[in-house]
Parts: structure tokens; C-alpha cells; sequence
């Protein structure tokens, strides 16, 4: 089957103008360098008998490997993803101000409200990684000063996310949170920027500093078929630690006149008669004071009796043969959502997948809670019932001149995420990841071969442990059912070589 039916017919005639891929300079170029990397990589491996003895000699000779940038198959990585966000920040140079990488940055940051970054090494863990913060000082991160995380990257349903939290409640308090996988296509990290600073909103950015290559040996390759490590690493961990140092009880923060107030309830004393100034500066207490009694709407704290653990459900969902009643105005579920803590919006909606209309919408607590300890994060989905129609109605209606983001022009079945005529959202995400197809891989080794071959690496990597247990390379698609019958070219797409 030609390579040109992968593709939509006004790009057609443009593939035929172009020679074949092989080629091309573009692709000679970057198979150069992955072949080149591809030979160091063997060069270390082959010099050990048994996975075994690389991993007590290599990976865990010290608990500082893992962070050692000279690490010969780490350098392969770095050199690779160097080769493809330049071919791709070249071709849109408006995401360089938002890549530390480029110049362009350090002139960008100068007119920031407020920006820092360093490092975190969390007590006890053997994890580290890099905080940046755009538009809020670190003392301002605390509950209630911010009473939403909006997590969020590149994806259509993010924005979406970020623009109805806007409409729906004040913006200083929310916080966009991102957490930066290292498997990233170029242009995730900075769109998430540009749209989120468009709208004046504080962002935190946080990211693994282990070597992506000691992961990927450890762990080898995600799978479909368990718990993506990936997603532990680079999104759970991370979240966790970040809302342990700075919403966790200790870190708490109360006016002078609240926590006087807290005082006053926990010896149980009457407050009636008694003058209490206001207060508003900050103070900070090791007391650990059950949070989840304050009521940040009212300013005042729930009656003793008020059962703070209940939390809001959505409206019933009605079911008749087949058929699922939809709620068009989803502002109205809004109306039982009051939990009195920290609350993480997630972009999940109904649309995406089966899988995903499946879950259940209610609010609950996030998995790194601990309600013994009096730490409590909710999970929210704000646009659980939208559809990828009113999405895009949702982002026209803000009046702001939005760009499209380069990766649906790059990936999209139409080109731009306006199109009225397209009626599914492009997945965004990783430059590998076991829930793109292989028509993904197809597309990327057309248009973007400096990608292709970072991926290419990446399953090489993947495959280490592989490689001395069973002697073979992992091949990386996911095998859709119809696909594999249809395409055999397909296997060709990532080919042990």
C-alpha cells in the first residue's frame, strides 16, 4: 500500500513532489546521528554477560547515577531530543521564549511578574526534581490563598479546563500545574505556557531530574498492559510531594484572626462579646488543625456538628436503551461542589475514550490523601459532560485570539482546531507511548524524522533489559485489531535494525 493513503488528500499531491523518504536530507541526517548512538549503546552493553551484572555495575553503582548527565547512553538521549526541538522550534521560533534552552527565554522571564526555579529533593525520597514557578511567589502557594490546581499540558481539554475554571471562579485562586514527562513532544511544555500566561494565571512546573535512560532501563518500556510507571514518575510523585510540602497541614496558613478563632473553638471557649481585630496577616503553625472545618466561601469556620467528610455528588445520569442524558449546562453541577479544601481539575471528559465515559464523574478524594492526618485533596473533572463541539465553543467565547497549536497542524486530520468540520481532538502527549497507533509512527517518520528517530532511541533504551534476557529489541505500536490484518507494513514502521 502506497504511503501517501496514510494521509489526507490535499497533503497527497504534496507527498508525491517530495522524494522518498529515504532520501531526504532531513531523514539522512537524523538516522545518522540515532545509528551513531545506536553503536555506543551496544559498545557499553556487550561488555557485560548477564543483565544482572550491567545493572549492579552500571545502573546501581552508586545512588547518584541515576542523576549523571555524562552517562554515555543518557548523552545518545540528549543529543537526539537537542536535534528535534531545534528542527522544531525552528520551524515555529514564537515556543523559544518559553524553552529555558534558547535565549529568548531569559528575555522573556525579565517581564514576568515573578519567576523562580530550583531544586527539590523531597526527605526520605530518592527522587529530585526542578520546581519553576511563573507569576506567584512561593509564599502564596497555600491553602486558602490557592483553592484550585488546575492540572493541566498542552491538549485541547486542558484549555478547556483552564478557561471554564476561569470563567467559573476568581482567578487568584487557582494554580496551573504541569508536570513535564521526559518522553514530551516539543511544544507541549511551551504551549502550556503560552496559553496559561495569556491569561495571567500563576504556573508551576514540575520535573523529574533522573536520566530518562536509567528509567527506561529500570523499567523498561510503558505498556497498555499495566500501570504506566511513566505516569507514576513523572505526574503522580511529583504532585504528591508538591502538595505534601505546601497544602499539607503544617504548611497551612490562617489569618491572625482565624487561627485565633481556631484556638478559641479547640478549647472550646465562646467567641460571642469577645473583639477579635482583623487580622490579615499570616501565620504559620505546627498545630495540626483539622482544615477541613473552615469555610473558605463564608470566612468563617463549620459548626462542630457540620459533616465535613460528605462529599458532593453530580446530578443522577438517566439511562434509557442506549441512550445517555446528557447535561448541556454543566455550570449547574457546580452547585453541590463545596468541598472545603484544595481541589485538582482535571480536563477528563466523556468524549475521549470509552474508558473514560465510564468513570465516574463524582468529586473525590485525590489517591494522595491522608485524611488521618487531616490531608485532604479533592479531584475534580469540570467538563466531564462537554463534547469536543462546545469545547471549542467554550475557548471561542473568551474574545482572546488563541493560537492553534502547532501540533494539530503537524498530526491533525484538518488542519486547525477551529475546523468546524473536525469532530475529534488530536491526541496530544509523548513522542513514544503505547497508546499511539502505528499510523502515528508512520506520520511522524514522514513529517518529522528527527522525532521518529528519538523515539527509535528511546524503544532502543527500552529494550536494554530485554536485549540480555531474551536476545531481541521491543518492536512499539499498539497492535489495533483491524490495523494488523490490513497493514502488515505496519511491522516495518519501528524495525529492529
Amino acid at each position: 500500500m502506497a504511503l501517501e493513503q496514510f494521509f489526507e488528500p490535499e497533503e497527497r499531491k504534496k507527498l508525491k513532489e517530495r522524494p522518498k523518504i529515504e532520501q531526504r536530507e532531513d531523514y539522512k541526517r537524523a538516522k545518522e546521528k540515532y545509528l551513531y548512538w545506536r553503536t555506543k549503546l551496544y559498545s557499553v552493553i556487550n561488555r557485560f554477560d548477564s543483565w544482572d551484572e550491567y545493572k549492579n555495575k552500571i545502573l546501581y553503582k552508586s545512588t547518584d547515577v541515576r542523576f549523571d548527565k555524562s552517562d554515555l547512553i543518557q548523552r545518545g538521549i540528549d543529543d537526539l531530543r537537542s536535534l528535534m526541538n531545534d528542527v522544531y522550534f525552528a520551524k515555529y521560533p514564537f515556543f523559544k521564549k518559553y524553552n529555558p534552552n534558547y535565549e529568548e527565554f531569559d528575555k522573556f522571564i525579565s517581564k514576568l511578574e515573578y519567576y523562580e526555579k530550583n531544586i527539590i529533593h523531597p526527605k526520605g525520597a530518592k527522587l529530585k526534581y526542578s520546581k519553576e514557578v511563573f507569576n506567584i511567589t512561593e509564599d502564596k502557594i497555600f491553602y486558602p490563598n490557592i483553592r484550585y490546581l488546575v492540572s493541566a499540558h498542552s491538549g485541547l481539554h486542558s484549555l478547556a479546563t483552564i478557561v471554564y475554571c476561569l470563567r467559573s471562579w476568581k482567578r487568584k485562586n487557582q494554580l496551573v500545574i504541569y508536570f513535564e514527562p521526559l518522553l514530551t513532544h516539543p511544544g507541549d511544555r511551551e504551549y502550556l505556557l503560552y496559553f496559561s500566561l495569556l491569561f495571567d494565571l500563576p504556573v508551576v512546573i514540575l520535573k523529574r531530574l533522573e536520566n530518562l535512560a536509567w528509567l527506561l532501563q529500570v523499567n523498561m518500556l510503558p505498556t497498555l498492559f499495566s500501570a504506566r510507571w511513566c505516569t507514576r514518575t513523572f505526574k503522580i510523585e511529583p504532585n504528591y510531594h508538591f502538595c505534601k510540602n505546601f497544602f499539607c497541614p503544617p504548611e497551612y496558613k490562617l489569618t491572625k484572626k482565624q487561627y485565633r478563632e481556631y484556638i478559641a473553638k479547640k478549647n472550646q471557649k465562646k467567641l460571642l462579646g469577645e473583639r477579635i481585630s482583623e487580622d490579615t496577616r499570616y501565620v504559620k503553625t505546627d498545630d495540626v488543625f483539622e482544615i477541613s472545618k473552615w469555610d473558605n466561601n463564608n470566612k468563617k469556620w463549620y459548626d462542630e456538628l457540620y459533616p465535613s467528610n460528605i462529599i458532593p455528588m453530580y446530578e443522577p445520569i438517566y439511562k434509557h436503551v442506549g441512550f445517555r442524558k446528557r447535561v448541556d449546562d454543566f455550570k449547574l453541577l457546580e452547585k453541590k461542589l463545596i468541598p472545603d479544601n484544595v481541589i485538582e481539575m482535571i480536563g477528563i471528559a466523556t468524549y475521549q475514550s470509552p474508558s473514560r465515559a465510564k468513570m465516574n464523574p463524582n468529586v473525590r478524594l485525590h489517591p494522595i490523601s491522608q485524611p488521618e492526618k487531616n490531608f485532604r485533596i479533592y479531584q475534580h473533572y469540570p467538563i466531564f459532560y462537554t463534547n469536543y463541539e462546545k469545547m471549542i465553543q467554550l475557548i471561542r467565547d473568551t474574545g482572546f485570539k488563541i493560537r492553534t497549536n502547532p501540533y494539530e497542524k503537524e498530526y491533525s486530520d484538518l488542519y486547525g482546531m477551529w475546523s468546524k468540520k473536525k469532530q475529534k481532538e488530536t491526541r496530544f502527549g509523548c513522542v513514544l507511548c503505547p497508546h499511539k497507533s502505528a499510523k502515528y509512527y508512520y506520520t511522524l517518520k514522514e513529517k518529522f524524522p528527527e522525532a521518529y528517530f528519538f523515539a527509535q532511541y528511546i524503544r532502543l533504551v527500552g529494550s536494554v533489559q530485554n536485549i540480555f534476557k531474551k536476545g531481541t529489541e521491543y518492536f512499539y505500536f499498539r497492535d489495533e485489531r483491524d490495523f494488523s490484518k490490513q497493514h502488515p507494513e505496519y511491522k516495518k514502521v519501528m524495525p529492529i535494525m
